[in-house]
């Protein structure tokens, strides 16, 4: 029987619509492909915006009280600048010294780099006395430095570790996972490049973390602002984490430096760091090491929790009997959190 002409154009359309459909269904998976290296690509433009490493200061209006005494603040992983730590923790340090913080050089993390420029810097401002706060992975590039600065004419007044995770092994699984990723890819980081990063972390803020929508949001935006490590330099702190001995450095810090240790009460409420095992082995490596907490911090959060991370840290600057100490008045924060 012949086929009638409505049925032939029928036939006809619905084999061009399975065309059309394949031909999309081909483009949408081209560019899903694709769309890794493009954001990548793209957040490179954004946040890359400098090669070299810096070292800025906080106008506190008590600068001239410390002429040659100043805080220094290491952001953690993934931060490209403890501008944001500096001043949610410049309230205590400023009663102390100076307050500088750090700014990781796009290109890359390089701690000897690192270290000669806060030397430089230091000795350009008439600085030859150190306190360093370490944001989480910041710690671990503190203690690597010390001895490198100490050479260099800084002398190191203390050590702070604010949830300093020890080694690849004291990163919780699904952050260390994410660690160990990020270190083997070669171009495209695990999350891609920035607006990656933000679609991936919005919801991990607010169901690991617990943020609201808004601070989800305003912490996720981060990763695709200017203020993000670029892509070069996540993947270099990522090595860095990856292949990081604490015991290499057993030994280069001197007994006389104090060193404090800040983390969570509770060691379930840091959702990125095992605590506990970081706070057994950093003994270990440096013995003067004395832990202070306090129930409200969670993962290197002062931005978050600002009236606690400076209660913690005033109470650590009066227990090492810090230079000026005297002047501030312990009964402001209530009694001393339990000391280890």
């Amino acid at each position: 029987m012949e086929e009638s002409p409505a049925v032939a154009e029928m036939r006809r359309n619905i084999f061009d619509r399975r065309i059309m459909l394949k031909n999309i269904a081909g483009c949408l998976g081209g560019a899903a492909l694709l769309m890794p290296y493009v954001d990548q690509f793209g957040s490179d433009i954004i946040t890359w915006n400098d090669n070299e490493d810096r070292v800025s200061f906080v106008k506190t209006g008590m600068d001239g009280m410390y002429p040659h005494t100043s805080w220094l603040v290491l952001p953690g992983y993934g931060h490209k600048s403890g501008q944001r730590l500096a001043g949610a923790l410049q309230p205590t340090m400023s009663q102390y010294g100076q307050v500088a913080y750090a700014k990781y050089s796009d290109d890359g993390l390089d701690v000897n780099r690192l270290a000669d420029k806060i030397a430089s810097t230091f000795r350009e401002r008439e600085i030859d006395t150190a306190y360093l706060y370490g944001n989480s992975m910041g710690g671990m590039i503190e203690v690597a430095m010390v001895k490198r600065l100490q050479r260099l004419g800084i002398k190191i007044g203390l050590l702070v570790l604010d949830c300093t995770p020890v080694n690849f092994s004291a990163v919780r699984t699904e952050k260390g996972q994410g660690v160990g990723l990020m270190e083997t890819t070669d171009k495209v980081s695990l999350y891609g490049g920035s607006l990656c990063r933000f679609l991936i972390e919005y919801p991990q803020r607010m169901v690991d973390d617990k943020y609201s929508a808004s601070e989800a949001f305003e912490s996720s935006l981060d990763k695709a602002s200017s203020s993000s490590a670029s892509n070069k330099l996540l993947q270099s702190e990522s090595l860095y984490v990856y292949t990081y001995d604490p015991f290499k450095f057993k030994g280069t810090i001197d007994r006389g430096i104090p060193v404090i240790h800040i983390g969570p009460q509770d060691d379930e409420k840091d959702n990125v760091v095992y605590n506990t095992y970081s706070k057994r082995i950093w003994k270990q490596v440096v013995p003067q090491m004395r832990a202070l907490w306090h129930p409200d911090i969670g993962h290197a959060n002062p931005h978050r929790e600002p009236d606690a991370y400076n209660e913690v840290l005033w109470q650590g600057a009066r227990m090492m009997q810090l230079p000026d100490a005297t002047q501030a008045r312990l009964d402001d924060y209530g009694p001393l959190r339990r000391v280890a």
